[in-house]
């Protein structure tokens, strides 16, 4: 939205508009005309000023999608894998993102701090693959930070059960 600043007219207190403007509306100088009327109807005072309307394209939406950390359940010390697909939206349709970044993090059961754990690279159609060592009980999930032209993202959660196991 574009405001204008309000000015002095004739003695009246002076006015201030604002126009609202989409990606359907023509890029460049525009005109704006007020017009104030008395009472009666009469037309009292007229103003305009010109202003230039510059589209700017935004990010991207994006999304992770089909994002697992598996197995469910592991033995503490066995490998946890990670797979998903980041996506970007083109229309109507989601479109995999080819090689960007995707982070992933994990937050142990019964804590509030998500840390650091694993990367990639996404592969044609946006898809990417990871792994750690299980260690402890907790969640995971992804992360896309975002660049020039996409939005950041992050994925669901995802929980994992580490359990040790013992010989009696």
């Amino acid at each position: 939205m574009r405001t204008l600043a309000a000015k002095d007219v004739k003695g009246l207190e002076g006015w201030r508009f604002a126009v609202a403007f989409n990606d359907n509306d023509a890029q460049g100088k525009w005109k704006a005309t007020a017009v104030a009327f008395d009472r009666r109807g009469n037309k009292i005072a007229t103003d305009s000023a010109y202003f230039y309307v510059k589209q700017v394209k935004s990010k991207d939406d994006t999304r992770i999608s089909r994002f697992y950390a598996s197995p469910g359940k592991v033995r503490k010390g066995k490998t946890i894998t990670f797979t998903g697909r980041l996506e970007a939206r083109d229309g109507r349709d989601w479109d995999g993102v080819r090689n960007e970044r995707v982070n992933i993090y994990y937050k142990a059961f019964g804590s509030s701090t998500w840390k650091y754990v694993a990367s990639d690279r996404t592969s044609w159609g946006g898809k990417f693959y990871a792994k750690t060592r299980a260690y402890k009980s907790g969640s995971f999930r992804a992360v896309f930070s975002g660049d020039r032209r996409l939005e950041d993202t992050t994925s669901r959660t995802d929980y994992v059960r580490v359990y040790t196991w013992h010989r009696h």
